[in-house]
């Protein structure tokens, strides 16, 4: 009780504008800190509380849980997270902030930032930028690269206490929130998906998955520094949530904008987040990951299942069913599918499969396995940056597309639809996309997308000059395709000669078409 006085002299006393020269003080409080906004300085104090695994109670706790913040927080927003800073008692009744006196409570000091940046706000007002998906993708992935691994902590047993942990929450909230019933349902296939998923969740947890992840990767823990998707509030204070599997980790921000209970949802820019953070992974990252959505489905219902828990508690009914019908819809999944987008350079393939893709599948829709992105990861280099022509040899094309079709196999074996992104302008590499459908047992589509050289040529001059992309074709290339045998083209012929919002109607058009005889 003694701390918890101590806290309420300290809150008077940075609530007050002599303390910081007369500057007013902006105060913001959350059910485990106290925010004093400053000026260009935030200052955070850490309750004295002790809530589940958030554990305040005690000074020497608060000490080691501001300095963890900083030290965490800075693999993402070194800019943001300036120090740990005690309020010292400098004798007679008088305070200071990192004074020579002793020790009675301990801060985070940050630089300020407007709220209007957080990324919830940006996405609620229509302020995205342009470039947002390849931001968040690249902090993200960066993020999970350079963690720490952690094989000791995870596996199926700490899933299986986030779950029995959601629904033991769920229950104060029966029958006024949640139904008794379709909770019981939910906690049961999530543990049943745990169970059935036990090998390959241990095999990640032993490949080195488990990681020192951000733990709470949602919108308003996202926000915009200088323009750039900035992570940040990461979790500090327990390792049962912060050691977790990077796909768990990234399921959160992927649900919360999938679903978007506080925002229009955003499905293009989760699909977009989604497919842009394996594009960034290295080749061996990218094909753990791959194997591991078959995870993605469970994941993404766990993390629905907490927000719903969260609102309930917060006294949100409204935003935790939705959340609770969340976890239900993204448990059962939907079927896999496999579209192939062919056609040569310049076509506009890559803007039809990202806008396709949303709409094949599973939730976030479906893993686009793009070749130019491949033919990067394999040499070892980021997606923008070029390669010369002498590394287009046949060789190193073929080992493009084997790995294209092996990750597509292995996504589809994992229950995500695919969409292949190639030229594809052998007959014998499309018949190969047919036959890895064939072999999953899941239905196929080719679209192969053709218009003049002339409007080939343009676009790749116009996408080299605005954007660094990853196709490294030119005037050069589009004119050596067109020398090309491509043999008999049975896919679906698209003409792309107009905006992409045509070619993506004649696409939708003729993919509706061909399911009506399916």
């Amino acid at each position: 009780m003694a701390e918890y006085d101590d806290q309420a002299r300290i809150i008077a006393f940075l609530d007050t504008p002599a303390t910081h020269g007369g500057a007013p003080v902006e105060r913001i409080e959350t059910h485990g800190a106290i925010v004093f906004l400053v000026g260009n300085t935030a200052f955070k104090m850490k309750k004295a509380v002790h809530l589940g695994p958030m554990d305040f109670s005690t000074l020497a706790r608060r000490e080691t849980c501001c300095k963890a913040e900083i030290e965490i927080n800075r693999r993402t927003a070194p800019m943001l997270y300036r120090r740990a800073v005690p309020v010292t008692d400098e004798g007679q009744g008088r305070l200071s902030i990192g004074g020579a006196g002793q020790p009675i409570e301990w801060l985070v000091e940050m630089a300020r930032f407007k709220t209007r940046d957080l990324l919830d706000q940006v996405l609620a007002d229509g302020r995205a930028p342009a470039d947002l998906a390849t931001q968040l993708a690249y902090a993200i992935a960066h993020l999970h690269t350079h963690a720490a691994r952690h094989p000791e902590a995870g596996g199926a047993a700490a899933l299986a206490a986030i779950i029995n942990g959601n629904m033991a929450e769920m229950d104060a909230f029966v029958p006024n929130v949640f139904d008794h019933a379709a909770a019981r349902d939910l906690r049961d296939g999530s543990l049943a998906a745990v169970e059935a998923h036990r090998p390959l969740v241990e095999a990640r947890r032993a490949m080195g998955c488990v990681r020192r992840c951000h733990g709470d990767l949602h919108p308003s823990n996202i926000v915009l520094v200088e323009g750039r998707a900035t992570l940040f509030d990461a979790i500090e204070f327990s390792d049962d949530i912060a050691l977790i599997d990077t796909l768990y980790d990234l399921a959160f921000l992927l649900m919360e904008l999938w679903h978007a209970n506080n925002h229009q949802p955003q499905p293009a820019l989760a699909s977009a987040v989604f497919n842009g953070y394996l594009a960034a992974l290295p080749r061996d990252e990218l094909e753990m990951q791959v194997d591991g959505l078959a995870l993605l489905p469970l994941f993404l219902s766990m993390r629905a299942g907490v927000r719903a828990k969260i609102s309930a508690r917060m006294n949100r009914p409204d935003a935790a069913r939705a959340y609770f019908h969340a976890a239900q819809h993204d448990l059962r999944g939907a079927p896999a599918h496999l579209v192939a987008v062919g056609g040569l350079s310049g076509t506009g393939k890559s803007v039809l499969a990202r806008v396709l893709a949303p709409g094949f599948g599973r939730a976030p829709g479906a893993l686009v396995l793009r070749s130019d992105v491949i033919r990067k990861q394999i040499a070892g280099i980021a997606a923008q940056d070029r390669l010369p022509a002498s590394a287009y040899t046949p060789k190193a094309s073929a080992e493009v597309y084997a790995m294209l079709m092996r990750l597509a196999a292995r996504a589809l074996a994992a229950g995500q639809a695919v969409v292949l992104d190639a030229v594809f302008a052998r007959e014998d590499e499309r018949r190969h996309a047919e036959e890895v459908a064939r072999r999953a047992g899941v239905p196929f589509e080719g679209l192969w997308l053709e218009t003049s050289e002339q409007v080939m040529r343009t676009r790749v001059a116009t996408r080299a000059v605005a954007a660094r992309d990853a196709s490294d074709a030119d005037g050069r290339v589009v004119a050596a395709q067109h020398a090309y045998d491509l043999g008999p083209i049975t896919w679906m012929r698209v003409d792309a000669s107009g905006t992409p919002a045509d070619t993506q109607a004649h696409a939708a058009e003729m993919l509706a078409r061909a399911r009506q005889y399916d």
